[in-house]
């Protein structure tokens, strides 16, 4: 892994992808982060999918700076603060273990420490590594994710090396040589041993460290003069080492191929270049290389063809006055580069990411998994598509737009039905189009038939209808009043009651009972899956300000409605599986619903009546009807149909809901 210099910090933001096409030289530019002064000490990783992850600098002044993270989410950045506190940041080294989770190695610019950082779940973890006078440091992660980190401690002045053993922190010198490591590049090997290169500023030599298992093994890659400066090193699939490097002395970037025997040292460009080189070696084992070319403030980016350095710049000017501006490179899978570097005339992060020329078109095709299930069902695309799409258009079925322009979105279809999907993709070349019929079946939920019960206050008895049995169940006391709900998200209503006088819901869940303390003890009790996910919340409706007060988790959403004298109804008016407030009027015997910013008035029932809503008919959307306790009557309205049910007494109070 590269190392990565200057002073710089951050804070939590959100950013949107900006891309500028930049046709001749083909690269997508970018900007992550342009809160304040951003960017430096930047180091990028790509994920299993590609997607680029960085951690970098914010500086606010010598004293003070944050350290960032900034991962791309498929359709923005994410940021986040890492560290913050003083001077944090300094010369970043990021790496992504198997599941995709970040590790950083810093310096504490403050303290003069070595720390280290892990994204546990949504938590940062921090540690420090080595305290007192610790800079340049590089960070690599063995095969179960330990870190590995090479630093230069400026207190002895020679090259140090830390390895976590899982409880603690295993530190050893490399080369005690004065001056040893002030710049340096740390990969492992196939079986977790290090492989370090470094300069010696003392005598200016590349040096090279292996370890052999038992000691270090050190030799000189490159003298004389000052010709190791901003290294970066890879290993090759045998594990033998490359090495891109700054000669002062002599103008150059250089790289050099150890080739069994000795050192194949090679001149890729020259001038005023070479600044913050970052190495990446391909599937061919074809090292590519960006770096900062200072004779014309230029981010470049340099391949080997297999005969010759292809050169080209990404991006200029990036500093007005010259000099190294940090990047890092990566490979995605296609072997096509990606550098994250420093825009130093502006103050931000950016982000290059190579696009080649595409002169064929496109052929679109796509996998989706799963392909079929029950309502609501998330499905996840993923583009197949051959031919370098850059971008894509895609049709669900069911009309919803959501992340059709993301290459692999993720979709939900709300309602059953087979639905076809279609895919248009496009590049330089032109665009081409797939359409899959009937490619993802979706199946409604089971609806239960809505049935109705009664409370029995005498007995605290809940008597519950289901076709021609009844279920009786003893819950509560006398002065409760009666609730139902699906409190567990299965798909079956069970019975609650909510105590007045302590404002207490009582919610039964099998043999188990959960209290819930909500309102106030005038409060008439309401329920309903106000977020649409499936479970049950509770609720009040306060008479005295006309104010539905809907519990959400730990959040409330108040919703002025109706008159003081009204009762309390809700119910999914619309079908889309949230449930909406609404109100039964006695004096007037009319049911008005809320649906949005629209209410519908339905006239049903006597002034005498007791309101009751369900989904009689198994729809999704929930129709109103009245229990009449003079006649202990259920009358239930279905369309312009009702259907009439004798059931309990007539001091009962109604209840319905899937038993």
């Amino acid at each position: 892994m590269k190392y990565s210099v200057v002073f710089m910090a951050i804070i939590i933001a959100l950013s949107s992808l900006v891309t500028v096409v930049v046709a001749a030289s083909q690269w997508q530019i970018s900007t992550v982060d342009s809160v304040g002064d951003v960017g430096s000490d930047n180091s990028l990783a790509l994920d299993s999918s590609g997607n680029p992850c960085i951690s970098y600098r914010r500086y606010y002044d010598y004293f003070n700076g944050d350290l960032k993270y900034a991962k791309w989410t498929g359709s923005a950045w994410q940021l986040s603060t890492v560290d913050s506190g003083g001077s944090m940041g300094g010369y970043t080294s990021l790496e992504l273990d198997s599941s995709g989770n970040p590790h950083i190695s810093y310096d504490d610019l403050t303290n003069r420490d070595l720390k280290y950082a892990k994204l546990t779940g949504s938590t940062w973890q921090l540690s420090t590594v080595d305290a007192g006078l610790v800079e340049v440091n590089s960070l690599a992660l063995d095969g179960s994710g330990n870190p590995r980190i090479s630093y230069f401690e400026w207190t002895n002045q020679n090259l140090k090396y830390a390895k976590w053993t899982g409880s603690a922190w295993d530190i050893s010198n490399v080369d005690n040589d004065m001056g040893a490591g002030e710049h340096n590049s740390l990969a492992l090997d196939g079986s977790g041993n290090p492989r370090i290169s470094y300069i010696n500023v003392e005598s200016g030599d590349l040096k090279y460290a292996k370890w052999t298992g038992s000691a270090w093994q050190l030799s000189t890659v490159d003298s004389p003069g000052f010709v190791g400066m901003e290294n970066s090193l890879a290993l090759d699939v045998s594990g033998n080492p490359r090495i891109s490097y700054r000669d002062v002395t002599n103008s150059k970037l250089k790289y050099a191929k150890w080739t069994g025997s000795g050192w194949d040292i090679t001149t890729v460009d020259t001038g005023n270049v070479g600044g913050d080189s970052s190495l990446a070696l391909d599937a061919s084992g074809n090292p590519h290389i960006s770096y900062f070319d200072g004779n014309n403030s230029a981010i470049k980016y340099a391949k080997w063809t297999g005969s010759a350095w292809d050169i080209s710049t990404v991006v200029s000017p990036v500093y007005s006055g010259g000099g190294g501006r940090r990047n890092s490179l990566a490979l995605d899978a296609s072997g096509n580069p990606h550098i994250s570097y420093y825009d130093q005339t502006n103050g931000d992060l950016k982000y290059a990411k190579f696009v080649p020329t595409q002169t064929n078109l496109p052929v679109a095709n796509f996998t989706a998994t799963p392909r079929s299930g029950v309502a609501p069902l998330v499905v996840t695309f993923t583009d197949t598509s051959t031919g370098f799409p850059a971008t894509w258009n895609w049709t669900f079925g069911d009309g919803n737009v959501t992340n059709a322009s993301v290459q692999n979105p993720v979709h939900t279809y709300l309602t059953g039905g087979n639905y076809t999907v279609s895919l248009n993709v496009t590049n330089a070349g032109g665009y081409n189009s797939t359409r899959k019929t009937r490619f993802i079946t979706v199946s409604n939920p089971k609806v239960l038939p809505y049935n109705i019960g009664v409370f029995r206050p005498s007995t605290h008895m809940f008597y519950l209808k289901n076709g021609a049995t009844a279920t009786a169940i003893s819950y509560g006391v006398s002065t409760d009043l009666p609730v139902t709900g699906d409190w567990n998200g299965d798909g079956r209503t069970e019975v609650g009651v909510f105590r007045n006088s302590t404002h207490m819901f009582y919610l039964k869940t099998g043999t188990t009972a959960t209290a819930i303390s909500y309102g106030i003890s005038t409060d008439l009790p309401v329920t309903g899956d106000w977020n649409g996910d499936g479970r049950t919340e509770v609720g009040v409706f306060r008479n005295s300000n006309k104010t539905f007060y809907l519990k959400n988790g730990t959040t409330t959403t108040t919703i002025s409605y109706g008159v003081s004298t009204d009762l309390p109804v809700t119910g999914d008016w619309n079908g889309d599986r949230r449930t909406e407030v609404g109100v039964f009027r006695p004096s007037t015997h009319m049911f008005y619903l809320k649906n949005g910013a629209t209410a519908t008035a339905i006239s049903y029932g006597v002034s005498t009546d007791l309101p009751v809503t369900g989904d009689w008919n198994g729809d999704g959307r929930t129709e109103v009807g009245v229990f009449r306790p003079s006649t202990h009557m259920f009358y239930l309205k279905n369309g312009t149909t009702a259907t009439a049910i004798s059931y309990g007494v007539s001091t009962d109070l109604p209840v319905t809901g899937k038993w």
